[in-house]
């Protein structure tokens, strides 16, 4: 799920029934329902409030884990644009600053056999609706996250224990960083320069400046989900098979609270109001902070 902050609504992705939930945070209500296709389940979504478009990515699990990219124009909300990306695309980022769209593949369907095992992001322009660049960038990689300022993206890369930094302009990998084993998401704090990459080992802290890995932090649970909110400078992890989200503080190094949230599947959080909100079955909790 993704919040804009602007417009103050949530784009929540609904894996079980192939469509998107668009959500009202003001009056705290669904504001409508889109389908992204049929057999589609989508499992990552991205907005771009500058142009107000939402981006989902989904497969086709059932057939052949293709997966497509769809652009949701969210002053209408309806599909404006699906375009096919590779396979297993399993995460979504913009840079709002170039208003470009990266789509984690794990298994491009363009790559040499050879490279199956390797994955590719997807770069497209949403605006001519068109892929225009396809980067080898990690190994089975999961997710990712961009600096609009720095225009670098963190890609968290499973099976090499590292995070691959891409240069969303130049369209090419300019390192990695070691993270500890099995990194499968990642958050950033823009404003605190710091990176949050939860793995088998903790919950890592990149100094994404010097690319140092500052702190490991317990979080006392698997996690599944991480976001973080850059005003106040605190992240939220999402326990795996626990009904708990626990706050994160870097300053201190460890979980500073633990809330009780029934099921939580997915997380963001909104910079302008601090709420939190966590995607359940079927519902979407609110947490005033």
């Amino acid at each position: 799920m993704a919040v804009d902050s602007f417009a103050h609504k949530a784009i929540v992705a609904n894996t079980s029934d192939g469509t998107v939930a668009v959500v009202d945070l003001v009056a705290q209500s669904l504001e409508a329902t889109i389908p992204v296709g049929p057999n589609l389940r989508p499992t990552g979504v991205a907005v771009d409030p500058g142009l107000r478009f939402a981006y989902v990515v989904s497969s086709k699990e059932s057939v052949d884990n293709s997966s497509t990219l769809s652009i949701i124009d969210l002053s209408v909300n309806r599909v404006t644009a699906t375009i096919p990306t590779g396979k297993n695309s399993s995460g979504v980022a913009v840079d709002t600053g170039t208003h470009t769209v990266f789509v984690v593949d794990t298994d491009d369907s363009k790559a040499p056999a050879a490279l199956s095992n390797h994955s590719f992001l997807t770069i497209v322009d949403p605006v001519r609706q068109t892929i225009v660049d396809t980067v080898q960038a990690g190994i089975q990689a999961m997710s990712m996250v961009i600096d609009p300022v720095t225009h670098y993206g963190y890609l968290a890369s499973y099976s090499d224990a590292s995070v691959v930094v891409v240069d969303t302009v130049t369209h090419t990998v300019d390192g990695s960083i070691p993270v500890g084993s099995m990194p499968y998401a990642v958050a950033l704090d823009t404003s605190a320069h710091t990176l949050y990459v939860p793995s088998a080992a903790g919950v890592a802290l990149i100094d994404t400046t010097s690319r140092a890995r500052t702190a490991v932090i317990d979080p006392g649970c698997d996690v599944h989900a991480i976001t973080v909110d850059p005003t106040v400078h605190r992240a939220y992890t999402a326990c795996l098979l626990d009904n708990h989200v626990q706050v994160i503080d870097p300053v201190s190094g460890a979980v500073a609270e633990s809330l009780e949230v029934k099921t939580s599947h997915g997380l963001a959080v909104d910079p302008k109001t601090h709420t939190l909100y966590v995607h359940g079955i079927d519902k979407l909790a609110v947490i005033k902070r």
